[in-house]
């Protein structure tokens, strides 16, 4: 990762946070925001690292927002209950879930709320928007994306975008 962005954006001054205690079982995208916690004590956009965004631009970080995909399958997705513009709740991986997958992609605006939503041992993002719904407001955002998270939503991924090259890291040596 560092290296795809150092050589894809070399215009960017990236800032890369190790998890200090990292286990599989343990620890998990929260744990690793959480990490990033004392750089992110202004407004942010996080965005996971296991999506493809098909569009230019995503969005200005002026509100707390939330983007989503239409699913059919919520129980391999956190997914977003949505009133109007607003988010009023989320469930994570659950067959009772909604029909919004969130993409991993959000904005927070307000994060001094959000922090104090946060829990030592939050693993997962979506605990912790699920605690920080009562105290901020998510608008909700509709985005043009590709889940690579799991090898056969990688592999639909793939065959669309396999024809453009500028996905591909030069190797020094010449393979691909």
């Amino acid at each position: 990762v560092e290296e795809y962005c150092r050589h894809m954006h070399p215009e960017r001054n990236f800032k890369f946070v190790k998890v200090s205690s990292y286990d599989p079982m343990t620890t998990g995208p929260a744990t690793s925001l959480r990490e990033c916690r004392e750089f992110l004590q202004r407004p942010f956009i996080m965005v996971a690292s296991d999506i493809y965004i098909n569009q230019k631009e995503i969005g200005l970080c002026d509100s707390n927002w939330l983007s989503s995909h239409e699913t059919e399958i919520p129980e391999i997705y956190a997914t977003l209950q949505v009133d109007g513009k607003n988010v009023t709740a989320i469930k994570d991986k659950s067959s009772s879930g909604y029909g919004l997958a969130w993409t991993g992609i959000m904005s927070v605006f307000d994060y001094e709320n959000f922090w104090m939503s946060f829990k030592d041992q939050d693993k997962e993002v979506p605990d912790v928007i699920s605690r920080s719904i009562g105290s901020m407001t998510y608008e909700h955002r509709s985005i043009d994306w590709y889940d690579l998270g799991t090898y056969d939503s990688y592999v639909i991924a793939k065959r669309l975008l396999e024809k453009e090259s500028k996905f591909v890291i030069p190797k020094s040596n010449y393979e691909t």
